[in-house]
């Protein structure tokens, strides 16, 4: 489960990242000096793309010790909803870390100048 969403958080991050590239590329056309919105929002999405997928993986290689542990105890808590879960809670987690790490000090920024 977790692999999975980490394979769509990356292909995700990739295209979003390469369509700048092939813009400026192939139309001579950067989009990130045309637009504050799209410069911002590359960031941001190049940056919690980034912290998503380094999550994700810490947590698959969580499940995989409590998944393969000795005790019944431990096994008991990797369960495909509890996953699921988990994955909820990274991305809302995440979301909010990268919108007050990156997001607010531009607005602030915008705003007194």
């Amino acid at each position: 489960m977790y692999l999975t969403v980490a394979s769509i958080v990356d292909c995700l991050q990739l295209t979003f990242a390469s369509t700048t590239h092939v813009t400026t590329t192939a139309f001579r056309f950067d989009p990130t000096t045309a637009s504050d919105v799209w410069c911002k929002l590359e960031a941001y999405l190049t940056r919690l793309g980034g912290t998503v997928l380094i999550a994700i993986i810490c947590f698959a290689d969580i499940d995989q010790y409590l998944s393969t542990s000795y005790h019944n105890q431990l096994r008991q808590i990797s369960t495909f909803t509890l996953a699921q879960y988990r994955i909820i809670i990274i991305f809302v987690e995440k979301i909010n870390h990268v919108k007050r790490s990156y997001l607010y000090p531009i607005v602030l920024i915008h705003l007194y100048i």
